[in-house]
């Protein structure tokens, strides 16, 4: 018996059985085409490996931290509105230190262009200078 089938992404689906292994499968809409069963102590190898593979796992908790905080796409932000710039090493805490808060000047077709608070506080509005920014590092305020 297992609990419900959760997609991952990349067209692969994760479902834990009793014993505490992972069933992995693939499906592109037309059936599973490839299926792994991994049992626990697979699993805990695999964590183990994760740990020791740094680069992977930056980039693994920054997607993490990100879906955690609820990451924002272009189509989410607008002029004006009202955002905290998260760094990747506040590890989604809104009251690090770091965060910088501001509003959304405009955007292009990759980034998202904010003036911050400290900024227009010193030069104004049309004086302080837009910086860009990665949407998914933007929270809505």
């Amino acid at each position: 018996m297992s609990t419900h089938k959760e997609y991952l992404g990349d067209s692969v689906y994760a479902e834990q059985l009793d014993d505490g292994s992972v069933v992995l499968t693939t499906d592109n809409g037309m059936g599973a085409s490839n299926t792994i069963i991994l049992e626990p102590a697979v699993l805990k190898a695999l964590g183990t490996f994760n740990e020791r593979a740094p680069a992977c796992n930056a980039e693994n908790r920054r997607i993490a931290e990100r879906a955690a905080r609820g990451a924002r796409n272009l189509t989410d932000l607008y002029p004006r509105m009202r955002v905290a710039y998260i760094p990747t090493h506040a590890h989604g805490d809104i009251n690090h230190p770091d965060v910088e808060r501001g509003a959304v000047s405009s955007k292009n077709d990759k980034n998202v262009f904010v003036r911050f608070d400290k900024a227009v506080s010193k030069l104004g509005w049309d004086g302080a200078t837009s910086q860009s920014c990665d949407p998914a590092d933007l929270t809505r305020i």
